[in-house]
């Protein structure tokens, strides 16, 4: 909302410590304070507007004689969606994680009709034979490419890293049985469902393992191979 107002003039002394916001940037920030989003929220956005109790990289407002002053930080939108993650459930928590793997993938993968570069979304175990789901758990997504196959695991959907082994071991027993179907549990208005696949035998499959975490203020990113899967930290 602000990224395109948050630019520096042609030829500016980029050595200097501070610099003003642009009128442009002054404008926009103060358009979204009145925004009916930001209204919405304005009890927890209040929460990151203090200027006692909260860390100073995230003080936004600065307060003279009771009166509040914005200091109109691009930041502002990070620290109250780091906020918003502070106050959600668990189940809340991790619901949003899963939305926010769906949407990007979606919409990075699955925006034209090629199937090539079709992703599945959600997808459940189904023994092909039987048609009839073969676990009670989704996968976060599951991807084809020159005959490989990448499946993706979200382990915030599973209660512990043993029953993600066992989800693992149910899906390889109908791999090499060549009975394996996944099924999307994404809906789709115009297919009133989702699409499937038929992963056969000779398809080499790897895991990706995937820890919930969309703050980008709190962790950094790193990749590790662990035995049969690849470890990803957001």
């Amino acid at each position: 909302m602000l990224t395109d107002s948050n630019i520096s003039s042609p030829g500016e002394d980029y050595d200097i410590a501070f610099e003003m916001p642009s009128e442009q940037f002054w404008v926009a920030a103060n358009s979204l304070f009145n925004s009916k989003e930001f209204v919405e929220l304005s009890k927890h956005a209040f929460q990151i507007m203090g200027y006692q109790k909260c860390p100073i990289e995230m003080r936004h407002f600065f307060v003279y004689k009771k009166e509040y002053y914005p200091i109109y930080n691009a930041s502002i939108l990070v620290d109250l969606y780091k906020k918003l993650l502070s106050l959600a459930t668990a189940k809340e928590f991790q619901h949003h994680i899963s939305l926010t793997w769906g949407k990007s993938i979606e919409n990075t993968f699955n925006f034209s009709n090629n199937d090539r570069s079709r992703v599945l979304i959600a997808p459940r175990i189904f023994n092909k034979d039987t048609g009839k789901p073969f676990t009670n758990n989704r996968l976060a997504f599951m991807a084809v490419s020159e005959g490989r196959v990448l499946v993706a695991i979200d382990k915030g959907d599973f209660d512990n890293l043993e029953s993600v082994d066992a989800e693992i071991m149910a899906f390889n027993l109908l791999h090499e049985s060549n009975q394996l179907r996944l099924c999307e549990t994404y809906y789709r208005k115009e297919l009133k469902g989702g699409y499937a696949f038929d992963v056969l035998a000779e398809m080499p499959v790897h895991f990706l393992l995937i820890e919930p975490f969309t703050d980008i203020t709190a962790h950094g990113v790193s990749w590790v191979k662990m035995e049969s899967y690849f470890h990803v930290l957001l």
